[in-house]
Order: structure tokens, then sequence, then C-alpha cells
């Protein structure tokens, strides 16, 4: 077994996971998960974020496209109609 904890699969720091707990191989593989777990959830809130960035600025187009509507809408209520006759 390797004793990089840095590169170790889950597998591999559960198995030092079992050791007894005064072990430096425990201590190890249990600090090594928390930093693994601290990086994913740091990644979750970063994507999160980027999320609702996106969400924003999806609202604020969708506000625009909207009043790109009532403006038009506006700009023709009140023409005459022109019909032709051939």
């Amino acid at each position: 077994m390797q004793d990089d904890v840095t590169k170790m699969s889950f597998d591999e720091l559960a198995q030092w996971l079992r050791r007894p707990p005064t072990t430096h191989e425990h201590l190890a593989a249990k600090s090594e998960l928390e930093i693994k777990q601290i990086q994913a959830l740091l990644e979750a809130t970063e994507a999160q974020k980027a999320a609702a960035k996106a969400e924003e600025k999806a609202a604020a187009a969708e506000q625009k496209a909207a009043e790109a509507s009532v403006l038009g809408a506006d700009a023709t209520r009140g023409m005459p109609t022109i019909c032709w006759r051939l």
C-alpha cells in the first residue's frame, strides 16, 4: 500500500481508517478524508454560485424581452390598418 495519502483511493483510505485510532495511518486517512470533503463542499458552493449567476442573467434577459414586447405593442397601437385591394 502506498504511503502518500493524497493519492490514495477512498477504499485505501477506508482500510487505513480501520486501523487503531491512535496510529499514524488512521489519523492521516481521517485528515485526508476531511480535506477531500471540504474540497468537495467548496466545489459544490462554486457550482451553486455559478448556477445562481446564470439564473440572474436569464431573469434579466427575460425582463428585457418583456419590456421590448411591451414597447413593440405600444408602438403599433393606434396605427391605421392598411388594406390593399387589387
